[in-house]
């Protein structure tokens, strides 16, 4: 426990080099892997999820190093870097909020004829599902970042 008046964080310098030796395992790994932007989730050919699959590697390692990168890209990102992707994430919630609430009034009948041909010309409709979950794993991503 550190006592520190004043101070309201501590943060690691030269993250991207300490993360690299700490994880070196999985880096070593992740050069063998099918493809070079491997994310380590369900990609075929990922020697780090082999590894871990094969009981070498730690599933919680492979997360806490999710993490560590994620804190390191959110701590470089300059000042009006933040504040772009916030709004910009705000928006993409906002516009997606707005659309569930259009889809739950006009399946209510309460709307009218016009609220129901908006809705089945809407982008989320022209989307696909697969897009859609994308587009819901990077919200739930971005909010575990924000956390």
């Amino acid at each position: 426990m550190l006592d520190t008046p004043g101070m309201r964080e501590l943060q690691l310098t030269d993250d991207a080099s300490g993360i690299a030796d700490v994880f070196e395992d999985i880096l070593a790994l992740s050069a063998q892997c099918r493809f070079s932007d491997c994310q380590h989730e369900s990609e075929p050919g990922c020697a780090v999820r082999d590894a871990i699959e094969g009981g070498q590697i730690d599933p919680a390692r492979l997360l806490r190093r999710r993490k560590l990168l994620a804190e390191d890209a959110f701590k470089s990102a300059s000042l009006v870097e933040r504040q772009t992707k916030d709004r910009a994430f705000g928006k993409m919630v906002h516009r997606l909020m707005k659309e569930a609430k259009s889809r739950q009034q006009g399946g209510s009948g309460n709307t009218g004829g016009r609220q129901k041909i908006r809705n089945s010309h809407s982008p989320c409709c022209a989307r696909s599902p697969a897009t859609n979950r994308r587009i819901e794993a990077a919200i739930a991503r971005s909010c575990a970042i924000l956390r």
